[in-house]
């Protein structure tokens, strides 16, 4: 797995100095190159051109803002219901806390009324002696 990883962060970042690159050619004079160029030359010129790149850079920025907005939309629903799942257990703990509550109250009345059934027997049986 983490060689996927390492992959992944490879190849994007090739991606990105190939992208800087590609960016920076309109910038580069052509001089030394002939003036009869060939159609061929023409079109990669055409391709690499800053009004080409402008548009792909547009591109990218509208999709990584799209992006963005759809993972914050599912971290908002991820969090609302992780807090549902939380209140929830709340909810079921509290309710088995007063219910175990309650049965030792019930067990602790029991104790203390059979202690006091024992007690008096003792006393009568005291008295009797």
């Amino acid at each position: 797995m983490t060689y996927f990883i390492l992959e992944i962060i490879f190849f994007l970042s090739l991606g990105v100095m190939i992208f800087m690159a590609i960016s920076k050619l309109p910038t580069i004079d052509f001089s030394f190159v002939d003036d009869q160029e060939s159609q061929e030359s023409k079109r990669k010129k055409l391709f690499f051109s800053a009004k080409f790149i402008g548009l792909i850079d547009q591109k990218g920025i509208d999709l990584w803002e799209k992006f963005l907005r759809k993972t914050k939309l599912f971290v908002i629903k991820l969090d609302n219901f992780v807090s549902k799942k939380i209140e929830s257990a709340k909810r079921i703990q509290s309710m088995v806390k007063k219910e175990d509550d309650h049965i030792f109250r019930k067990l602790d009345q029991e104790k203390l009324e059979t202690e006091e059934k024992e007690i008096p027997d003792k006393d009568e049986n005291s008295d009797k002696i």
